[in-house]
């Protein structure tokens, strides 16, 4: 069956119901009575990369391979990943459907070798200059048509404009709806994949009513238009978001932690040359790495505060350059992903006692006031390419985030960051062959198979199981007890001792 997926970066129960509960935002409130509605369970990797590519695959990282935005190589250096870095197809590429696939993070480059599909790719595409779209000629045909038309931007580089923001936001929500309802319109689909950046980029800088209603009033209006649509033309509509957002006090910078505890060491000539310096970031790092997103380097630079161009010093090439890595055993990059230098990863690699080591980390870390868990990567991660994992994840109480550099002290207020990644997004479908309102959580494994069926009527491989719950009619109530029961003989037989 034809349906549209709205991607909705980091809208979460949060902010919405506050909102629903005043009578604003109706549309949302028409797809919790009138479809399927809850809370999309996220584990504990919550960078979008990850989160969008385990809802589009059904597999957990250990098995499609991105952990992060970055990759960290046996070198220490950083690898930014791309669409082609994936090593498990996303279930549109499983389904003999027609498929228009926009502004999903980890689409850049876009593939070349499938006539079904449309791509017009999103978070991490070099810029409007690339070749972001699939077929190519679309690219032409949207920067004509689309005004004004913007991948992302930088929620970091408006700390002290945020009513700029905001005018920003507005502009490139609209683009992406314009560009949405025109591709909709003039190009054959089964399936229409559309994801909006913005809500993840306005609430790291906004956490009141007054701005974010400002935002969510426009998705509301278009998730209206997108149910009238699919009750005209017999569809299925599904509103997903990858991770949730929560309220922030407070930074903990888990790498000054590792530094003061002896399991992080500078080197001694770095000591005074500035916390960014301590782990290589530098003006050269940041320009390279920026040219290579296509960004003009210069006219940020520009628009930087002083404050923020002269903490970032000249010199060192490479990221962690100046940390001794014959002396460090751990480091700490991303949304909790935690590495022990491990001399069978890492070219300058010295810890052999990898289980002991974890031990030892996670009984220490558990006793900071900042950190709600500390998990073994074999608890959350598994797959062909789990070696690429982070050894431990950590994950943090409410109304903290992590900070990514070394500073002076483990913890320090948070000024400009609001907000920040929750593990329960949100989870909306509406249709013809739906429940009305029933309330389910949806697993972000279970996503990808529970939309491959519904399209295609086939079951996959995949991790996740398919939501049967969600969908009514007696046949769907027939396969989903038939699933129970397949499940249950399963597992009886597995607890059984057959040995003769």
């Amino acid at each position: 069956m034809r349906s549209i997926v709205l991607g909705l970066d980091g809208v979460t129960f949060n902010l919405l119901n506050p909102l629903l509960d005043k009578g604003k935002l109706p549309n949302f409130k028409k797809l919790i009575e009138k479809g399927v509605y809850g809370d999309m369970l996220n584990s504990v990797y919550l960078a979008s990369p990850p989160a969008w590519t385990t809802i589009t695959t059904g597999h957990n990282p250990g098995q499609h391979g991105i952990y992060d935005f970055l990759s960290i190589e046996k070198d220490h250096s950083f690898k930014l990943n791309f669409s082609n870095e994936k090593k498990i197809k996303p279930f549109w590429e499983f389904v003999d459907k027609k498929s228009i696939i926009v502004n999903l993070p980890l689409t850049y480059p876009p593939k070349h070798d499938n006539d079904n599909l449309t791509v017009v790719s999103g978070m991490l595409t070099p810029g409007l200059d690339s070749e972001f779209t699939y077929p190519l000629p679309l690219k032409q045909e949207i920067l004509s048509e689309i005004k004004d038309y913007k991948i992302t931007l930088d929620w970091e580089l408006y700390a002290n404009n945020k009513k700029e923001l905001i005018i920003d936001l507005k502009k490139m929500i609209d683009s992406r709806l314009k560009l949405f309802d025109y591709l909709m319109e003039n190009k054959k689909w089964d399936l229409f994949f559309g994801v909006i950046i913005a809500t993840d980029r306005l609430q790291h800088i906004f956490w009141d009513e007054e701005n974010i209603l400002e935002i969510y009033s426009m998705l509301d209006d278009y998730i209206g238009k997108l149910m009238k649509k699919v009750e005209e033309e017999n569809l299925n509509l599904f509103v997903v978001s990858d991770h949730g957002f929560g309220e922030v006090d407070e930074l903990f910078y888990l790498n000054t932690w590792l530094e003061q505890n002896g399991y992080l060491v500078a080197k001694e000539d770095a000591a005074s040359q500035g916390f960014l310096r301590k782990i290589g970031v530098n003006r050269e790092f940041v320009a390279k790495f920026l040219k290579g997103l296509g960004v003009d380097t210069e006219s940020l630079r520009m628009k930087l505060p002083d404050k923020i161009k002269n903490m970032v010093p000249m010199g060192e090439k490479s990221v962690f350059r100046n940390i001794d890595w014959e002396k460090t055993r751990a480091f700490f990059y991303g949304f909790g992903n935690l590495y022990l230098n491990k001399k069978e990863r890492f070219d300058d690699g010295i810890v052999e006692n990898v289980e002991g080591l974890k031990k030892e980390l996670i009984e220490k870390l558990s006793e900071c006031r900042a950190i709600k868990k500390v998990h073994d990567s074999g608890d959350v991660f598994s797959g062909k390419v789990f070696s690429e994992a982070p050894d431990l994840v950590v994950e943090l109480k409410d109304r903290f985030a992590f900070a990514k550099s070394l500073g002076s002290n483990v913890y320090s207020e948070s000024k400009d960051m609001k907000a920040d990644h929750l593990p329960k997004g949100v989870f909306f479908a509406y249709g013809k062959g739906i429940k009305e309102n029933y309330k389910k959580d949806m697993g972000i494994l279970d996503f990808a198979p529970t939309l491959s069926w519904v399209m295609d009527r086939k079951e996959g491989e995949f991790e996740g199981q398919i939501a049967f719950d969600i969908l009514k009619g007696s046949r769907f109530e027939m396969m989903r007890r038939k699933r129970s029961e397949k499940d249950f003989i399963k597992n009886a037989l597995g607890s059984m001792d057959l040995r003769i």
